[in-house]
């Protein structure tokens, strides 16, 4: 058998967290088929997390609209004889494959969040910046693009999306963010040690692991936290401080909380992620009900309920129906309610433990690596191999 990819998975920008859609979907494919993923690079490097992965990543630096030419004709070259599958409807990566002349029926799209609400949240807002940006060539993947290629998904046959929302507004088969639940398995891990390691001391920690963004109620979470008491604080792994919004946000809490109540940590590669997972006590997911929210489900929720942890979440999208009983629901921007059940959580250790049973009991039943294989590699079947013309 030959070792050459035979599928070919698009992300629109491998120095951000996207990536992590795409190697989900990639090692969903394995093994029955042999993936290798590409992209531009907008950044300065590939995503952190990513470094070190077993599949091949194969990127090409875009600054400009001059590197487009390039950019396709690449394309073509790498992703000949292969199936495609592209991660979300964005002119670098759904349009590459357009520009490079890759066909519909060549084509699984895959989508995991409303890009256009993305683009009205953290776009820019005032009217003359949205103007510019319609007519600014580097902006590839801006208001403009994105509104129009989200209008043909109609046009692909082969689609999947991360929830319900997604699928209500464009279609497709809901493949959640599964997880390899084999590998989160808390048992595996010596917790104590990681705590101890970590300098945690006796507080109760809430976690919140992933890239903090406002729409994912990272600001509300503070506040809650300070509500909960003063044993109470935050742990956040993944804040990148060269991100503008990470680094105020860094500013804001310290404020609210003091340090002695902020366990902050950097990216760290993806090999680490159960030991990040298992760290804290508690996990919250305060999702605003903001477009950039509306269709997004964070795949943190899923490697949550694998990690046996207590979570709790806002009712926005499907997180409190992916969760059920199995954990503990607010209304989104409620940081009384937010704050009453972290404090809930905090004084019922036993409480806490058994829902974290519970939602591992669901991860292992609906959200495993194997259901997903089942629903991607039966649409991939169908995808017709790419033939540069």
């Amino acid at each position: 058998m030959s070792d050459e990819p035979n599928v070919t998975l698009v992300c629109p920008d491998l120095s951000t967290n996207c990536l992590g859609r795409t190697l989900l979907l990639a090692e969903l494919t394995e093994p029955r088929f042999r993936p290798q993923i590409v992209g531009v690079r907008l950044g300065k490097s590939i995503w952190s997390p990513a470094k070190g992965s077993h599949i091949p990543i194969r990127e090409l630096p875009l600054r400009s609209v001059a590197g487009w030419p390039r950019a396709v004709r690449w394309f073509r070259r790498i992703a000949h004889g292969t199936r495609v599958v592209v991660t979300k409807p964005l002119a670098t990566s759904l349009g590459l494959a357009l520009a490079s002349g890759v066909r519909p029926t060549e084509t699984l799209l895959d989508n995991d969040d409303w890009e256009f609400g993305l683009r009205k949240t953290h776009g820019p807002q005032s009217p003359l910046a949205k103007a510019s940006e319609l007519f600014d060539p580097k902006s590839f993947n801006g208001l403009a693009t994105t509104a129009l290629l989200e209008h043909g998904l109609v046009s692909y046959e082969h689609r999947t999306v991360s929830n319900t929302w997604l699928q209500r507004r464009f279609g497709g088969v809901v493949l959640p963010h599964v997880r390899d639940t084999n590998w989160l398995d808390p048992s595996k891990l010596d917790r104590e040690a990681l705590r101890a390691g970590l300098g945690l001391g006796d507080k109760t920690w809430v976690g919140f692991i992933g890239t903090p963004r406002s729409h994912k109620g990272t600001d509300e979470l503070v506040q809650a936290a300070r509500l909960a008491g003063s044993n109470v604080g935050v742990f956040i792994a993944g804040l990148d401080p060269a991100d503008k919004y990470a680094a105020e946000f860094l500013v804001t809490a310290e404020r609210v909380l003091g340090k002695d109540r902020l366990s902050i940590h950097g990216p760290f590669p993806f090999s680490e992620l159960p030991s990040w997972v298992a760290a804290p006590d508690i996990v919250a997911l305060p999702s605003r009900d903001e477009p950039g929210a509306w269709g997004q489900i964070p795949a943190k929720l899923f490697d949550a309920m694998a990690m046996a942890k207590p979570i709790v979440v806002t009712e926005v999208n499907d997180m409190g129906k992916i969760l059920g009983d199995a954990g503990v629901r607010v209304p989104p921007g409620d940081v009384n309610a937010l704050g009453a059940a972290l404090k809930r959580l905090a004084e019922a250790p036993e409480e806490a433990s058994l829902l974290g049973e519970a939602a591992r009991t669901i991860a292992v039943r609906k959200y495993s690596y194997e259901a997903g294989r089942l629903t991607l590699n039966e649409l991939l079947e169908k995808v017709s191999t790419f033939r540069e013309r």
